[in-house]
């Protein structure tokens, strides 16, 4: 869906995979690949592990880690959440880092719940 017929390169859009329960961590970042085929393959390969639903622990170590992984500079961000339900965190922190995401990586965030093939 999202993936699909975009114009996926070094110089047009690019894609990053984050997967978190109760760990963090980049399945690719914006540097891994550069077409569509490549980024649908990657995704396939993904497996979701864990049970815990930490998602502002999620969204500072993407922020955090955002200028190492390929970011380009004074461009935008735009962050789909995917998730399996609620958080297990303080709402209350939660906002306030979703908040703190927009601010500081000029960042677009939509939510979806469940599947990976929402990108596809």
């Amino acid at each position: 869906m999202i993936i699909e017929s975009r114009p996926i390169d070094q110089d047009h859009i690019r894609v990053a995979l984050l997967t978190y329960s109760n760990d963090v961590r980049f399945e690719f970042t914006f540097n891994s690949y550069d077409n569509e085929s490549d980024i649908i393959d990657a995704l396939d390969r993904v497996v979701i592990a864990g049970n815990g639903r930490l998602t502002s622990k999620a969204l500072e170590y993407f922020l955090d880690n955002l200028q190492y992984v390929g970011r380009r500079p004074n461009l935008p961000v735009v962050l789909i959440l995917l998730t399996n339900g609620r958080s297990t965190e303080d709402r209350l922190k939660l906002m306030l880092t979703g908040w703190k995401i927009q601010a500081e990586a000029w960042c677009n965030a939509y939510g979806k719940t469940n599947s990976l093939k929402f990108l596809v």
